[in-house]
């Protein structure tokens, strides 16, 4: 027996130093593991965090994608203002000229009729003129009454030709 406790002490002795090494070896994995541990719990952390920051920035775009929405609708809104107004100009501008080529209309018949009494008072002029040729040549006495006629004739024909041209001007 004495062979065998030497032998049995040797055999416990490896055995312990096998299991020394085994839990050497444990310890290292242990070491290894804790540290690729510690780097998963970094690249959680990492990971959360960019989690974090994209959900905080799909809320900004989606808050600002509304904001884009609600100033597309007022903008909308306000060039339907805008082209109302300008229909409305349009319209008041249409109805404007529709109103002057009235009064313009209005104003050459008012010219028409002006032409026409001038032409009537020329033709009053000329029939008055050989009234008077007519009574110079029967009397020939008075000659005061002629030339006063004859003067204010020429006064009427010097107004109406005044009145044709300030009228015919203003077209």
């Amino acid at each position: 027996m004495a062979n065998s406790t030497p032998n049995i002490t040797a055999a416990l002795e490896r055995e312990n130093a096998e299991k020394d090494d085994q839990i050497k070896t444990l310890k290292a994995e242990i070491e290894r593991l804790r540290d690729g541990e510690a780097e998963l719990r970094n690249l959680a952390e990492e990971r959360e965090t960019r989690i974090e920051d994209l959900e905080r920035e799909v809320k900004e775009l989606r808050q600002g994608n509304t904001e884009k929405e609600m100033k597309v609708r007022e903008l909308e809104r306000m060039l339907g203002v805008v082209q109302m107004t300008e229909v409305e100009e349009r319209s008041k501008r249409v109805r404007a000229e529709e109103e002057m080529r009235e009064k313009v209309d209005e104003k050459d018949r008012e010219i028409e009729g002006f032409l026409q009494e001038i032409q009537e008072f020329e033709e009053k002029i000329r029939v008055l003129e050989l009234r008077i040729r007519s009574m110079k040549m029967k009397e020939s006495e008075n000659l005061q009454w002629p030339v006063v006629v004859a003067g204010s004739s020429g006064a009427i024909v010097a107004v109406a030709a005044l009145i044709h041209f300030w009228f015919r001007k203003r077209r």
